[in-house]
């Protein structure tokens, strides 16, 4: 609950259009989204698709946030994980 002040910031910060399916990787590496390349390699795509017009790479909020489905926004964080006391 503590991030979700800091979540209109976040997305603000957003890049909108890639040139390529690799800048759209590296981006979300540099900027802390993800921290593994192998896993960003396998999740950033599916959230990119293409523009001919444009010949870029835009990502879906638009088309996400649109659909009348409920929606759930996970926000993790590993140091509030509770610790097993042996």
């Amino acid at each position: 609950m503590a991030s979700l002040v800091h979540m209109q910031k976040i997305l603000s910060n957003r890049m909108q259009h890639f040139s390529s399916i690799e800048k759209a990787v590296e981006w979300s590496v540099k900027r802390g989204s993800l921290r593994n390349v192998d896993s960003a390699c396998i999740s950033v795509p599916t959230t990119l698709k293409y523009d001919d017009s444009k010949k870029w790479y835009e990502g879906l909020p638009e088309k996400f946030l649109s659909r009348p489905v409920p929606k759930l926004l996970l926000l993790v964080g590993t140091d509030r994980l509770d610790r097993l006391c042996l």
